[in-house]
C-alpha cells in the first residue's frame, strides 16, 4: 500500500540456476561376494527440468534436458503479478513471465515449450482476485501461443522468452439490503451462503401486502 487511496499488491518468484555437469559412469564393487564379481553400474545420463507457471495469465514455460553427456547451463525464470484495487470495483493487473536460457549440451536432447491461454476469465461468475482466478480456462483449448521445440545432438542455444499479459476485472458487489429488488434469492451466492441466517428477514418472505388499511382514514 503506497498511500491511503492507492492499493497495490505485487507477488514475485524468481529462480536462478548456473550448473555445469559432465556424465561420468561408475562401476562400484561392494564387499567380497556377488557384487565384488558383478560391480554396480551407474550409467544413467544427465537430466534437468524446469517448469514455471503463472496462473493469473494462464502462462506456462517449460525447459528440459535429458540423455545428455555434458551440460553447461545458465537459466533464469521470473513470474510476477501486479494488482491495482484503487478504482473499486474495478481491478487492473498485469502478469509477467520470463525464462532466459544460455546453455551448451553435448550429445543430448533438449525440449522447450511455451503455452499461453487465450482467455483466463469466464462469464460473470464470482472471482476472488486475492487468491487467484477461480474460473481459469484450460490453456490447451485454443491457446493464444503454443511453442514446442526439440533439439537432438551437440549444440549451443540461447533463448529469451517473455510474456506480459494485462488483467482487467470489473466485479460488481450486491447491495447490503437487496430486499424488494429480487430479495434474498438475487444476492451473490457467496454472500447468501455466509448470511443464511437472513432467510425470512431480508428475502421479503416475511412481508405480505395488506389487503386493507390498518388505520382507516378519518374524514
Amino acid at each position: 500500500t503506497y498511500s491511503d487511496y492507492n492499493d497495490y499488491t505485487m507477488n514475485c518468484i524468481e529462480f536462478k540456476e548456473d550448473v555445469s555437469m559432465v556424465y561420468a559412469p561408475m562401476r562400484i564393487a561392494v564387499g567380497n561376494g556377488y557384487y565384488a564379481a558383478n560391480p554396480l553400474d551407474y550409467s544413467s545420463l544427465l537430466k534437468e527440468k524446469t517448469w514455471i507457471k503463472n496462473h493469473l495469465s494462464g502462462t506456462s514455460m517449460h525447459h528440459e534436458v535429458e540423455y545428455a553427456h555434458a551440460l553447461d547451463k545458465e537459466l533464469n525464470v521470473v513470474a510476477k503479478d501486479l494488482y491495482n484495487y484503487t478504482y473499486d470495483p474495478e481491478t487492473v493487473g498485469n502478469a509477467y513471465t520470463q525464462m532466459t536460457i544460455n546453455e551448451d549440451v553435448t550429445d543430448g536432447k533438449a525440449h522447450i515449450g511455451v503455452l499461453q491461454a487465450a482467455d483466463t476469465y469466464v462469464g460473470d461468475n464470482y472471482v476472488d482476485v486475492t487468491f487467484g482466478i477461480s474460473n481459469m480456462k484450460s490453456a490447451w483449448r485454443n491457446p493464444a501461443i503454443e511453442i514446442d521445440e526439440d533439439y537432438w545432438g551437440t549444440y549451443h542455444i540461447e533463448k529469451n522468452m517473455t510474456l506480459e499479459v494485462p488483467y482487467h476485472l470489473v466485479q460488481k458487489s450486491e447491495d447490503w439490503l437487496p430486499c424488494c429488488f429480487g430479495g434474498f434469492e438475487s444476492m451473490n451466492a457467496m454472500d447468501k451462503k455466509a448470511l443464511k441466517s437472513a432467510t425470512g428477514v431480508f428475502d421479503c418472505t416475511c412481508f405480505k401486502a395488506p389487503t386493507q388499511a390498518q388505520f382507516p382514514r378519518v374524514y
